[in-house]
């Protein structure tokens, strides 16, 4: 049994490929996985508590879960390791949670840079794009690459790149005098720009956040809002209903738990009721989450409120099935 997923309470058994047994909760698979949700809504898997067996060796696996269950997994530090996991994540329709590697790949980019520029093309992901250009010099197949030796495969492989298409549409250059006007402030701006170029930008309140979603929304820069969940951990201290509904729109709960933990230090919420919670504050959260938090803070007769253990309540909240 893997010592780190070994929660008795948990409801499905995974095995790898190498007989090692993983206890994992089905509502942490089916939020995650398109796959596991469809599988796990079959009778014929409710019904049995055979281990589900998958062709990954326990290491692997591991990875995978920490992705499904970590606010800041750990990325393997070498190419071939990372690339199994998005493999792995595509098998399994874990589309969301690509993203959260392709947003990690800096670290290994020196390894495969063509490989991690195709990714970024795909993602548009400039600032991940830059960073392996920046090794194209240390790869033998990049090193003196132009536009007449670029193989077909290699070709084939940057897709869905509107960032690059319109960056390398020499037939039609931008004029770098002529500046292109946004309506944005220059702070902002800032902000913006920073989410895209650098891996580890810093978000430092709530409400500079909300601005940069609310950019990145208007810009059609869907995919760099996951840049923005994994760095609003620290934010759920001081803004735990904000964060726990963020966390709720984008699909999070590892993020929802973090944010649970942290009700009890705003005096509004530390002894909140269900039917207190106001439709302002409601129409922000997904009903999904919603209804789980309503679950979860069932288990508080009304007369044992004041004594309402969010700590717990985090750690046990789940999704309805």
């Amino acid at each position: 049994m893997n010592t780190k997923y070994a929660d008795k309470t948990a409801d499905i058994l995974l095995k790898s490929n190498d007989e090692k047994l993983f206890r994992v909760h089905s509502y942490i698979l089916k939020a995650h996985s398109t796959v596991f949700r469809d599988m796990i809504s079959l009778p014929s898997t409710n019904d049995k508590k055979d281990p589900i067996t998958l062709d990954m060796t326990s290491v692997q696996l591991e990875i995978f879960l920490d992705f499904m269950h970590e606010t800041d997994p750990t990325l393997a530090s070498k190419w071939a390791d990372c690339m199994t996991l998005i493999e792995h994540l595509k098998q399994y329709g874990c589309e969301s949670l690509v993203e959260r590697v392709v947003v990690r790949l800096g670290t290994v980019a020196d390894q495969a840079p063509w490989e991690v520029f195709a990714l970024a093309s795909q993602h548009d992901n400039l600032g991940l794009a830059l960073t392996a250009l920046r090794h194209f010099g240390m790869d033998h197949r990049t090193s003196a690459l132009n536009m007449s030796n670029v193989s077909k495969a290699m070709a084939s492989s940057v897709t869905s790149i509107t960032l690059f298409r319109d960056m390398l549409d020499l037939s039609t250059p931008l004029d770098p005098n002529e500046p292109i006007s946004l309506e944005i402030t220059q702070e902002d701006l800032t902000d913006f720009l920073d989410i895209m170029y650098d891996h580890s930008p810093s978000l430092t309140s709530w409400s500079k956040c909300q601005t940069l979603l609310s950019n990145l929304d208007k810009y059609g820069s869907d995919k760099l809002i996951e840049r923005v969940l994994v760095r609003s951990t620290p934010m759920a201290s001081k803004h735990p209903w904000e964060i726990f509904a963020f966390a709720s729109r984008h699909d999070n709960v590892a993020l929802a738990r973090e944010a649970l933990r942290h009700f009890g230090n705003v005096t509004s919420l530390t002894h909140m009721e269900i039917g207190g919670i106001t439709r302002a504050m409601g129409e922000q959260v997904d009903p999904i989450y919603l209804l789980g938090l309503a679950q979860a803070m069932g288990k508080w007769p009304k007369q044992n409120r004041a004594k309402v253990d969010w700590l717990n309540i985090a750690i046990s909240f789940s999704l309805p099935t």
